[in-house]
């Protein structure tokens, strides 16, 4: 990798526009080419770094396209397997996960949260100072009405060390340490009677499923929700780089952004994305990393629609597209209008993301962009128009499901004899051994290289491909003699072939 010299910004800043139209990654689909062209519009509008789409129509994935880079540096194309922060998208997902503990009878919707007849009568939440935080039910936290407003005492979420210091705990708190603290402090209203979005009530949310599955909240949330929707990309994130996950995007803040304070109390001051808040304590709220794939599996599974099986009954389902009386355009984790589309937006600093699920003509789209403006106001509402822009572009819709392409049955693979070293085991395997595989469908691949106490020494290939034979070298030249193991990935199925290096 180059490294880019500080007199290169400039000109790098000036050629980003072109560089990220022409950096799009995977099918390009001929009937969908309005929304490649209306897209990069906007990302070279606004210099987005990179960002990831993916469409359905009718339950098929029709597009999934990357745009842009993935790296600080401008040098990794964003591929449609690539993850992000998905921010407040998290809420559907939690609001979904509250529904099914619903529907298993666990629990009911206005039962009470807290107070000796709350679900979270913990010791720990037993200081309450305003008497009415003993009204507050789970509707109230699902619909934003439970009292707590951001705009008039801060959101608790993104206050870690002032919380940290005032509980005598070490930074960053808990998600118990925050709401314990937030119960020392009135009500800015009575609950149920006024809406105002709120990261705490969906953090409380988190606890609560925690609770009453006996589950850690991702635990639960595995096991009913990404799981049987085959959403294996989908994890919760963390707060620095070395925590990055596999294929996770950098991401970027704002030119001049002020700095932050780091949450782990060291008084430093870091990039915000990087430290300046605590994706942790925000797992309930925003602290999912997916594809905007996954995020589309996510979103057939729940809406309504014959078209894919839901994992929600039409009754739950019915009950979380219902807004409140409160706010006709809010309802269980997800804004709501009256022509019967669903949607959500997430932002954090270096993220912007985007979930829709319309009415007419059963489509889904998301949009996952690792950045997020200083002007986010005005972005963000473009970002929603000019995604409705590139929908309307569209005057026929392909007839594939590239869900058959990222998820290949095991027949759609077939390893050539020099691929299958298991026939070739224990003869020699040498850095000039050509690697052979055939995709009979486009997919994601990836073919990767571990020693024998499992350690990952080589990536060979990571990317999204068109079908054909395949050849790649591994150049073993740096590597000792031994036993090897080779991993080839595409969609849910892996092969592993033993390989012994002679050299």
């Amino acid at each position: 990798m180059d490294l880019i010299l500080p007199e290169k910004t400039l000109i790098l800043y000036l050629l980003l526009p072109m560089l990220l139209i022409q950096a799009q990654s995977g099918r390009e689909i001929p009937e969908l080419k309005g929304v490649d062209s209306v897209f990069a519009e906007f990302i070279a509008k606004w210099n987005v770094p990179g960002a990831s789409i993916a469409i359905s129509k009718e339950g098929k994935l029709v597009y999934a396209r990357g745009f842009g880079f993935t790296d600080e540096y401008h040098t990794q194309t964003v591929q449609p397997y690539h993850k992000f922060r998905v921010a407040s998208l998290s809420k559907p997902i939690t609001a979904v996960a509250i529904l099914k503990l619903y529907e298993q009878n666990r629990l009911n919707l206005d039962d009470k949260v807290f107070g000796s007849e709350g679900i979270l009568n913990d010791s720990i939440y037993s200081s309450i100072r305003d008497s009415s935080v003993k009204d507050i039910t789970i509707n109230d936290l699902l619909y934003h009405l439970a009292g707590w407003d951001s705009n008039i005492s801060g959101d608790p979420m993104f206050q870690s060390l002032s919380i940290a210091a005032k509980m005598n705990v070490e930074p960053p708190p808990s998600p118990e340490t925050i709401i314990k603290y937030i119960l020392k402090y009135d009500l800015n209203s009575v609950p149920g009677v006024r809406y105002a979005y709120s990261n705490l009530g969906y953090c409380i949310l988190g606890e609560i499923i925690s609770k009453v599955s006996g589950m850690d909240y991702e635990e639960f949330v595995d096991h009913n929700i990404l799981e049987p929707l085959g959403m294996q990309d989908t994890e919760l994130g963390g707060n620095l780089i070395s925590d990055a996950l596999d294929n996770e995007v950098f991401y970027n803040d704002y030119a001049n952004a002020p700095k932050s304070k780091s949450i782990y109390g060291t008084d430093e001051f870091v990039p915000t994305p990087y430290g300046g808040f605590d994706l942790g304590a925000m797992k309930a709220n925003g602290g999912w990393v997916s594809t905007s794939t996954n995020l589309i599996r996510f979103a057939l599974g729940v809406d309504g629609f014959k078209s894919k099986p839901d994992i929600l009954s039409p009754a739950a389902i019915n009950i979380m597209r219902t807004p409140s009386s409160v706010n006709p355009n809010y309802a269980r984790g997800w804004a709501v209008n009256s022509a019967g589309n669903w949607w959500h937006n997430g932002s954090l600093p270096g993220t912007s993301t985007i979930l829709v699920r319309t009415s007419s003509g059963q489509m889904c789209w998301t949009v996952l962009i690792n950045y997020r403006p200083m002007n986010f106001g005005q972005f963000n509402n473009e970002l929603d128009n000019v995604m409705w822009q590139a929908i309307n572009t569209i005057k026929e819709w392909p007839e594939h499901d590239l869900f058959d392409s990222l998820t290949v049955i095991d027949g759609n693979i077939e390893l050539k004899n020099d691929f299958q070293l298991f026939q070739n085991y224990p003869n020699p395997f040498n850095a000039s051994t050509k690697i052979t595989y055939r995709l009979d469908n486009p997919g994601q691949i990836s073919v990767r290289v571990y020693n024998i106490i499992g350690e990952r020494i080589a990536e060979l290939e990571n990317s999204f491909q068109e079908s054909g034979l395949k050849q790649i070298v591994w150049d073993a030249n740096n590597h000792n003699s031994g036993i090897y193991f080779i991993k080839l990935k595409t969609g849910t199925i892996i092969k592993i072939i033993k390989a012994i290096l002679l050299k």
